[in-house]
Order: C-alpha cells, then structure tokens, then sequence
C-alpha cells in the first residue's frame, strides 16, 4: 500500500491474511505537515487541521467540507461582481456586459406581480399578476336608433391592472400584457316590443363575436349576454357594443363588462 496513505497497523511479522484483509488494522497516514513527494490519489489526514486530504497530482484537495466552509464559499461568491450570484445583498443576478440577455433586477419585487421582459438589454419590470377588471354603468344609458353604439361604463367593480378609466375611453378595457383574455359582458334594453336587439365586441376598433335576438314582448326588458376568448396584444382594447331597431331612441338599463387574462 506505498504511497496510497493508508498503513498497516499490525506490528507483528509476518502479517497474517486476516490480519492484512481487516478494515481494524489499517488507518489513514497522518501528522501536522503534508509528506513530500505525494503521488496522485494519496490520502493524508492533517492531525493540526483535523481535514482528511487527497493528492491530485498537482495539490492536496481538502475532501471535509463543514458548514463554515458553506459559509465561507458563499461570503466569497456574493462578493463577486459578475456572472449569475448576487453584488452585495441586492442582486440576484448581473450581466458581465450590456451584451449578455442576464440583467440587473433587485432581490425581490411587489407581491402579487410578476417580472415581465421589456426588451434586449433591457430590465425587467414589474406586472400585476391578476390582470382582471369587472365594470359597469351606473345610470342608464340612451341608445340611439339603428346606430351601433359603445356602452360607456362609468364604475367598476374592481381593476387589479389599471385597465379601465371611468372617465376617459371609459367602454375600453385594455390589455397591459399579451396574452389570451376571456371576456362577457351583460346588457338589458328596456321594455320595447318593436325590432331587434344586439351585443358585439369590437377589438381595437374591428369587429368581432355578436348575438342578436328580438325584442321580448309583453313589457318585458330584453337581457342580452355575449362572451368569448381573445388574443390580445399589450395596448389592445376591447369593447361591449350594441344595436336596437325599436323606431327611437332606447335606454339600456343594466349593463355589465368584464375581461380576465387566462394564465395558459
């Protein structure tokens, strides 16, 4: 076993094959200072340091790590200020260079939001994660005769994204983000036996998924309900529009609207 590390602990001659073969009779060369000229593979158990070493052929390797070492290892690589680890304590991450897609961005951000890219090169910023928004109208709202007209919602029931505005393009919810958003929305005319009734939903201006019936006799308010699926791009905006052919002008006394990102 020369220069393995590992000696024979017998002191009797001849060794016998028991002796030779059991784990009891051996031990791990050790002392206070590394032997000279070690070969690769070595053990050697520094007695001082109390570290069991190994030779790669180049330099003893210390193979007992603790968790002071743990510590020690990660002091060093904090203090680092490149490459994917932290610069101080407010960096989770650090590009080398403006040309690397690794940025900047803080240990950390708002809960309930998620980072949303910006670009090449440039940092990450926060979204609200629940992009959803409930409005409605307050008041009723006169609808002209044969003119497809936006319903103007004036209050919401919430807006977790700042979608809509109740005063400003107010029968516009817009989308902060890309993605596939799921819309309805819920009208009632009021009583009026006379034509036809319709809800469609304009996207960015352009037309798309509508239903139409006719007016509900016998006083009754004719309700209307429309919803679908959307791919809308950032700044896309949605709408709830309707149409009447009653021979005047009629109210819709209720109406509702609401688009939800769907997270798939």
């Amino acid at each position: 076993m020369a220069n393995s590390g590992i000696r024979h602990t017998v002191s009797s001659t001849p060794v016998s094959r028991s002796q030779y073969e059991s784990e009891e009779h051996h031990t791990i060369v050790s002392g206070g200072s590394f032997p000279a000229s070690p070969v690769e593979r070595q053990l050697f158990y520094r007695t001082d340091l109390h570290r069991l070493y190994i030779y790669n052929g180049t330099t003893w390797i210390d193979c007992s790590y603790g968790s002071s070492d743990v510590d020690n290892a990660i002091s060093t690589h904090s203090s680092l200020a490149t490459g994917v680890h932290g610069t101080g304590s407010n960096y989770v991450a650090q590009a080398p260079s403006s040309g690397h897609l690794v940025r900047n961005f803080t240990k950390g951000w708002t809960s309930g939001y998620y980072l949303k890219g910006t670009g090449i090169n440039q940092d990450p910023s926060e979204i609200q994660g629940n992009l959803s928004c409930k409005v409605y109208r307050s008041t009723a709202q006169s609808i002209p005769y044969a003119t497809l007209t936006a319903v103007a919602f004036d209050a919401e029931s919430w807006d977790y994204a700042n979608m809509h505005d109740n005063a400003v393009n107010n029968s516009r919810i817009t989308a902060p983000a890309t993605g596939v958003y799921f819309a309805s929305a819920a009208i009632v005319f009021d009583a009026n036996a006379t034509g036809t009734r319709l809800i469609m939903f304009k996207k960015s201006g352009a037309e798309q998924d509508s239903f139409e019936i006719p007016a509900l006799t016998g006083g009754a308010y004719t309700r209307l309900f429309l919803a679908s699926v959307y791919s809308l791009a950032q700044s896309d905006y949605l709408e709830a529009h309707v149409y009447q052919t009653s021979g005047g002008n009629l109210n819709i006394i209720v109406g509702r609207f609401a688009v939800t990102r769907l997270l798939i």
